[in-house]
């Protein structure tokens, strides 16, 4: 039973900070600023990306590239919207806490 409140705790800190990381910021617009990135971006690709590009490793260029055009071009049909909530909003948090919950299990 303790572990369980463990995770609920540890469940809970993690809502409760992007809680407070999405209050803290402006209202999202879907309008483009030439200045910084917007919702624009993320629906219709980055204009930004191309001049700041040499500021990042090679590598990271390549995984960011990667991770777009995966999320796009995906064997199930899906558009970029509803592979990045599956992905990332689903599959990632279900499999960190399927891990957790086998590394609590395992220090019992």
């Amino acid at each position: 039973m303790k572990i369980f409140w463990i995770i609920c705790a540890i469940l809970f800190s993690a809502i409760l900070f992007m809680w407070g990381v999405n209050a803290s910021q402006p209202k999202a617009t879907h309008q483009f600023d030439p200045n910084k990135c917007t919702r624009f971006c993320h629906d219709k690709g980055c204009p930004h990306f191309e001049r700041r590009k040499n500021s990042f490793p090679d590598w990271a260029v390549s995984l960011y590239q990667s991770n777009i055009s995966m999320l796009k071009n995906n064997v199930f049909g899906l558009s970029y919207r509803e592979a990045n909530v599956l992905l990332y909003v689903l599959l990632v948090p279900i499999l960190s806490l399927t891990l957790l919950w086998g590394l609590l299990r395992k220090k019992k």
